[in-house]
């Protein structure tokens, strides 16, 4: 599915077995939806969306991606090549589980949860991703009351945050 605009609201829907992204959308509310082994991706959300109750798994790299300013609540992701879920700046990301991503190991997944900058992540569940559970990417991010267990990380499986190079 692939829907422009702004203020759609996608419900209810199965999407599985797709060549691309199971879900591309504009500005969008995606409620309670399943999106199941979908070959470059599950959801794609626009910025400020609302992406909430879904269940993606399998995908064949991010299982959801969010642009600025989106809410990612209570979702299930899973069995992701890549990062289960990704978002970029001023996101929140809140009440999700992800477990069992990053099956590819590629060098730009990172297992559970790959934020950017300015992100709340309260509160939620990452299990058993490889390479971490969660890579805050800059600065401003806040990680608290989440629950983060047997990561494949070389490190460890708690949050952390990737070391600025030295100048």
């Amino acid at each position: 599915l692939c829907i422009g605009g702004d203020g759609n609201l996608i419900r209810g829907c199965t999407v599985a077995g797709n060549q691309g992204t199971g879900l591309c959308c504009g500005r969008s509310l995606v409620v309670d939806n399943t999106f199941l082994d979908n070959a470059t991706g599950g959801i794609s959300a626009g910025e400020g969306s609302r992406v909430v109750g879904n269940t993606v798994r399998g995908s064949g790299r991010t299982g959801i991606s969010a642009r600025t300013g989106c809410l990612i609540r209570d979702n299930v992701v899973s069995r992701n090549a890549n990062s289960g879920i990704y978002a970029e700046f001023g996101c929140l990301l809140e009440g999700n589980v992800a477990f069992a991503n990053n099956l590819s190991d590629t060098t730009d997944g990172y297992g559970g949860f790959k934020v950017v900058g300015d992100c709340l992540v309260r509160g939620n569940l990452a299990r058993d991703n490889r390479r971490g559970n969660l890579l805050a990417l800059r600065s401003g991010n806040v990680v608290a009351g989440n629950l983060a267990t047997a990561s494949a990380a070389a490190a460890s499986s708690t949050w952390t945050r990737r070391p600025r190079p030295s100048a």
